[in-house]
């Protein structure tokens, strides 16, 4: 029982952290969604690829400040593995935005092992 309140006391303290965080976002966003500039990046990375493989300083740069710090970016060698540091909530779909949709990567479910894959090219 004390390791479920321990994990409930987690739980809690990272939901928080969340609110918080969509409270300052949602303040902070401007009126209008700037969709066109969100959908200009991918053009970027494929000329960065066609000069060279991709880099976890590459792959990193695609992400906001606010969720680098919840993300571990391993070199895998052909690819670049992304790992949750802990559960995403709702900027799960943020992440599989840009990991997949931008980068051309895959989600490779496997439970608490689950990552995202992105091939060097």
């Amino acid at each position: 029982m004390e390791k479920i309140a321990v994990l409930l006391e987690l739980i809690m303290e990272d939901l928080k952290e969340i609110c918080e965080e969509l409270k300052a976002a949602a303040s902070a966003a401007p009126p209008h969604p700037q969709e066109p500039e969100a959908r200009a990046e991918p053009i970027k990375i494929e000329v960065q690829e066609e000069t060279g493989p991709l880099t976890i300083e590459t792959v990193q740069s695609m992400f906001p400040e606010s969720l680098l710090g919840q993300l571990y970016f391993e070199d895998a060698g052909d690819s670049i593995i992304i790992r949750p540091r802990g559960y995403l909530g709702d900027r799960f779909r943020e992440v599989a935005e840009i990991a997949c949709d931008q980068l051309g990567g895959a989600y490779i479910g496997a439970g608490k092992n689950s990552y995202f894959k992105i091939p060097k090219k």
